[in-house]
C-alpha cells in the first residue's frame, strides 16, 4: 500500500470511528475522543493480528497517543466537507457530514474491531478515555514525542487494551 492509499485507509478509520462512536444523541464526539477511539481501534487489532490498521506513527503528545498526520488530514476533511467541526466551550465536537461511508481499504475484520471499540466508548466523556488510555503500558513508558511502539500493546491483557472495567 503507497503513502496515499495508507492515508485514505487512515481516514476510512476516523471515519468509521465517528459513525460508531459518535454520542446516541447527536453523533456528535470531541475531536480528543475521536483521536483515542483512533488509537485504540488501531492497537486492539494489532493485538489481536499483530498487525495495525492503518500503520500510522503514534507519538506520545498531551493529548495523545496520536499521529501527526491525524491533525491534517481533519483539518482536510472540514475542508472537503466530510466531517463538520462546532466548538463547544474548549472542546471541538465533530460529526459525519454524511454516514454512507465508502470502505475502499478497511476490511470486514477491521471495521468489526472498530466498531467493538467505538461500543465499549461510546457513552464515556473524553477525560475518561484520556485517562485510560494515559495509564496503558505503551503511553506511559514513552517519552514526550516519542513513537509510542505498537508492540507493547501485547504485554496487556485483552481487558486493558480497551475495555473500560
Amino acid at each position: 500500500m503507497n503513502q496515499k492509499q495508507s492515508i485514505e485507509k487512515y481516514e476510512e478509520l476516523i471515519l468509521h470511528c465517528l459513525k460508531f462512536g459518535g454520542d446516541s444523541s447527536d453523533g456528535k464526539i470531541t475531536k480528543t475522543k475521536l483521536a483515542k477511539l483512533v488509537y485504540l481501534s488501531d492497537f486492539l487489532f494489532f493485538y489481536e493480528n499483530s498487525k495495525p490498521i492503518s500503520g500510522m506513527v503514534y507519538k506520545k503528545i498531551d493529548h495523545g497517543p496520536v499521529p501527526y498526520e491525524f491533525f491534517q488530514l481533519y483539518e482536510e476533511m472540514q475542508e472537503k466537507g466530510v466531517i463538520s467541526c462546532e466548538l463547544k466551550g474548549s472542546a471541538q465536537l465533530t460529526s459525519l457530514v454524511e454516514d454512507n461511508i465508502p470502505s475502499k481499504y478497511l476490511s470486514k475484520e477491521e471495521i468489526q474491531t472498530i466498531e467493538k471499540v467505538c461500543l465499549e466508548w461510546k457513552d464515556v466523556n473524553t477525560k475518561e478515555i484520556e485517562n485510560f488510555t494515559h495509564n496503558q503500558l505503551p503511553y506511559k513508558i514513552s517519552y514526550e514525542k516519542d513513537v509510542v511502539p505498537y508492540e507493547l500493546i501485547t504485554q496487556l491483557d485483552l481487558k486493558d487494551v480497551f475495555r473500560r472495567g
